[in-house]
């Protein structure tokens, strides 16, 4: 989640909306932890605001979050979700609402689903190696059984962002421009 939501700070946005799960899942927490963790590395606070916590994971309720920012005063220039489910949702909102990806809007999803790749605009999201996890837990399962040993052990594989069309910089009709300490020098925000 890190390094999507860096992703989308090294593209200068600085209101990213997060639309995540349940946080008594640890996969939810880790999340939102990254998505704390980017805005923290790049020294940018985040706005809980701009936090939905929509625990279901359908694509419906993603889409009715995705409404509610982008009603906000200082709505949003990217979302990121926990799923790619929730981008789904969150991509048809936009559409409605006669937003365009990324040209509007940047959105960025969770699993790299089949769908991700055939959405439109394909969807940027972070690569989940579910069929690795899958073996590995069958692996250490047989391990358990084959030893008689009880103790468990959690193993973390790394996940790859896969950069795609839905992603772009900031929209330049909402960067604004501040002068710095009256120095003079204008700051893209």
């Amino acid at each position: 989640a890190g390094d999507a939501v860096g992703h989308l700070l090294n593209l200068g946005h600085r209101r990213i909306a997060l639309i995540v799960g349940d946080a008594a899942r640890v996969s939810m927490r880790e999340r939102l932890q990254g998505y704390r963790d980017a805005h923290a590395a790049h020294e940018v606070p985040v706005d809980a605001s701009l936090i939905v916590l929509e625990p279901r994971g359908w694509p419906q309720e993603a889409a009715r979050a995705a409404r509610r920012l982008m009603q906000l005063a200082d709505r949003p220039t990217a979302i990121f979700t926990a799923s790619d489910y929730r981008a789904l949702g969150v991509l048809e909102a936009l559409r409605q609402e006669g937003l365009r990806v990324p040209d509007d809007v940047s959105v960025v999803g969770f699993d790299d689903i089949c769908e991700a790749e055939q959405a439109e605009p394909p969807l940027t999201t972070v690569a989940n190696p579910l069929y690795a996890s899958g073996r590995l837990a069958l692996q250490m399962v047989q391990e358990q059984i084959e030893s008689g040993r009880r103790e468990t052990s959690v193993q973390m594989l790394p996940c790859t962002l896969k950069v795609r069309a839905s992603s772009g910089p900031v929209p330049a009709t909402r960067l604004q421009h501040v002068v710095d300490g009256g120095a003079g020098r204008k700051v893209s925000i």
